[in-house]
């Protein structure tokens, strides 16, 4: 899978800013692109296990582009980068699993499905 999960200590609404400063950081900048492909007010537990929103901490759900080569980076090599990212208030979460289903044997697949919503996303901009 190439979409990796951030565990972010940053308001949802500040996204754009958490993802420009993991875009910006020395090991980043100029050779790989994170996208955000979807974000979500992180859900925490409660008193007596019940859940709640939270307003101050989110989840990002980003891909990642090695701009030499154009091409997507696994989801494992993406982890590598932005835990090496300077200044990026965020950790990459493992728990969540985005595409739980094994891969196809005949075409398409998560792989795809990424490529499908990056040249979706790019069209409506």
């Amino acid at each position: 899978s190439q979409i990796l999960v951030l565990d972010s200590n940053s308001s949802y609404t500040d996204a754009e800013t958490v993802l420009s400063s993991i875009n910006s950081a020395t090991n980043v900048d100029g050779k790989f692109w994170f996208r955000l492909v979807n974000i979500q007010p992180k859900e925490e537990v409660a008193v007596w296990y019940q859940t709640r929103v939270s307003q101050d901490k989110s989840l990002l759900f980003v891909t990642a582009n090695n701009m030499n080569g154009n091409v997507f980076v696994e989801k494992d090599e993406a982890s590598g980068i932005i835990n090496e990212a300077a200044g990026a208030d965020v950790a990459v979460d493992t728990t969540i699993q985005v595409n739980n289903q094994p891969e196809e044997t005949s075409g398409g697949g998560s792989n795809t499905a990424v490529i499908v919503l990056a040249v979706l996303w790019l069209w409506s901009s």
